[in-house]
């Protein structure tokens, strides 16, 4: 190189090696976390509608039967047998209301709770519909009236009509008791079943 000649010019640096527009995606993205898995609507649904029967007053069986005072079993309203099942009635309606809120909040206590109530209600149901259809006999229950009649021939076929009045009465009010009875007892057997499938257990905690 001669004396006269120019200074060599600097060569550009090249650019850094970038990543590859994939390549950045790739790592700015990240894998969402698995969501949780829903609990069973049978809870929410179960709980909710304990709760509205309990505070209604018929959540439990037991309550409209044993707290009655047309119940033989309980005697004359007043007496110290009615008061205790009374007390018993009002003491179930409560731990079904607490059962509630609990099953609401995914409880085990309140799930096994819930079911032992549902139990309860289907065994009282069963022996409700055994009275009802004659299959039980209630030992101290009512007998059944017999009809009234005259030997005054004015007034006895008004007699067969209001005897035939109340005795359809009578058997309406039968029909729908044992249809009251089936219905919770449908209703407790369901909770039953769908309160202790193994994916209830594991959303209780």
């Amino acid at each position: 190189m001669s004396p006269d000649s120019p200074p060599p010019l600097p060569q550009p640096k090249s650019p850094p090696d970038l990543p590859a527009p994939h390549t950045v995606a790739a790592t700015a993205t990240t894998t969402p976390p698995a969501a949780a898995p829903r609990p069973p609507r049978a809870l929410l649904a179960f709980g909710i509608m304990n709760l509205c029967f309990a505070v209604s007053g018929i959540g439990s069986s037991l309550f409209p039967i044993i707290s009655s005072g047309q119940n033989p079993v309980s005697g004359t309203p007043g007496t110290s047998a009615h008061l205790w099942l009374f007390g018993i009635g009002t003491l179930v309606v409560a731990l079904q209301i607490v059962a509630s809120i609990g099953l609401i909040r995914l409880r085990e206590w309140a799930r096994q709770t819930t079911v032992v109530l549902a139990s309860l209600q289907f065994l009282v149901c069963t022996g409700g519909i055994a009275v009802i259809t004659g299959i039980l006999p209630l030992p101290g229950g009512p007998q059944a009236s017999a009809p009234v009649t005259s030997t005054d021939p004015s007034i006895q076929g008004k007699l067969e009509i209001l005897n035939a009045v109340f005795g359809t009465l009578g058997a309406i009010f039968k029909v729908v008791l044992l249809t009251l009875f089936t219905l919770s007892l449908t209703y407790s057997l369901l909770q039953i079943i769908l309160l202790t499938r193994p994916r209830a257990r594991q959303a209780c905690q």
